[in-house]
């Protein structure tokens, strides 16, 4: 198992006719192998399958709050209110991976389901017991946890406080974590503070993901700031309070969306591929990952120009000081990912208006040719 390496989307089903251009192709691929080792899984999130918004105990999420008060802003008005009632249902699901032959099942807790108010003041023993069945239950099947601590569902009473924006939430997100490695760190050994945290910054800039609150290109990138902090701590406390007798592992789970130069003859379309994947992956893998730690030097650089033709005092991308630089960098011990589609990409110089999905000068598109998935938005 040392040198396991997991990748998060681990059940792809892609189209022959995407893939297998010729007969002959096909037959090239069809005798592929997978090393050994490489394992298989399945991976769901919280507000996506459970239901029982509130039921024993859970508190309101910004996804149930959002989806109630804004039903227009979801394509077929629906919520998670019931979504697959898998709260109810686990044991199917776990009978289901079973039939699948799945080596390990990825999902993720609900924080207000274990905290209502994402407060240390009251833990909720039946969401508790919950996550405490289904992973006996796995366990039982031979089934390998794998344990998300935050998808998205913030407990709906923080964002009252500007929720990931502000900086009171670092230590509460430690008292969450501090009670999922408490409670399941005994029988989890593969952890995910965040996933997709650039998703969960956007939520302060675009209007279809909670909280969909607008703020002019700052809040995206004070969430993010706060979330890798929130990520180190829980990562450093993991260290010094549990790893020596739990003897797991901890990362994050960014998404990349993978660019392609729209001319692979351009050097500026090669450079905005490059400098795509630096705003949007090296936001969060750079201060991990790199040697250097900190955010990317041109996401730095770019930024400050934008900000200061916008009329802004300073950079709208806070600043790490040197300790916390250290104190976030190496805080992983595997590199996780979600890739879903690729984009065609191309430089464009144009000072925007202030925005983070704007702020990397890049424009993305997708090719007309390119063949549309009928079960989902995502185009190959």
């Amino acid at each position: 198992m040392a040198n396991l390496v997991i990748s998060l989307l681990v059940v792809i089903f892609v189209s022959r006719k995407v893939l297998c251009q010729t007969e002959a192709y096909y037959d090239q691929v069809k005798n592929f192998t997978f090393p050994d080792g490489f394992i298989f899984g399945a991976a769901t999130a919280a507000y996506q399958i459970e239901g029982a918004w509130d039921v024993d105990g859970k508190g309101p999420s910004i996804w149930d709050v959002f989806t109630h008060t804004y039903p227009d802003r979801i394509k077929d008005r629906s919520t998670g209110d019931d979504a697959c009632k898998s709260y109810y249902k686990y044991k199917e699901d776990v009978s289901i991976l079973k039939k699948m032959e799945m080596n390990f099942y990825r999902f993720s807790i609900s924080w207000p389901r274990i905290l209502p108010t994402g407060l240390p003041d009251n833990v909720n023993q039946k969401g508790i017991d919950h996550y405490n069945d289904l992973i006996n239950e796995l366990i039982a099947n031979k089934i390998m946890p794998l344990v998300t601590m935050y998808h998205w569902d913030l407990p709906n009473y923080l964002q009252t406080f500007g929720g990931w924006t502000n900086e009171s939430i670092i230590p509460l997100f430690e008292n969450y974590a501090r009670i999922l490695f408490e409670n399941y760190g005994d029988r989890v050994k593969w952890w995910l503070t965040f996933n997709e945290p650039q998703m969960v910054a956007s939520g302060y800039e675009m209007s279809a993901l909670a909280p969909g609150i607008f703020t002019d290109g700052v809040g995206p990138y004070l969430a993010a700031h706060n979330i890798l902090k929130s990520h180190a701590r829980v990562y450093r406390m993991y260290d010094q309070e549990f790893r020596g007798n739990q003897s797991g592992k901890v990362s994050i789970a960014p998404n990349i969306m993978w660019p392609i130069p729209v001319n692979t003859t351009s050097r500026d379309d090669w450079e905005a591929t490059f400098q795509y994947l630096l705003f949007s992956v090296g936001w969060f893998t750079d201060p991990i990952y790199s040697e250097q730690g900190d955010y990317p030097s041109v996401m730095k650089q770019i930024i400050a120009e934008n900000s200061a033709h916008q009329g802004f005092p300073h950079s709208r991308l806070p600043n790490f000081t040197k300790d916390e630089v250290e104190y976030i960098k190496g805080t992983a011990d595997f590199f996780a990912f979600n890739c879903y589609t690729s984009f065609l990409v191309k430089k464009n110089n144009t000072i925007p208006s202030p925005s983070q999905s704007a702020d990397s000068r890049v424009s993305m598109y997708r090719a007309t040719d390119w063949i549309k998935s009928k079960t989902s938005s995502w185009e190959s």
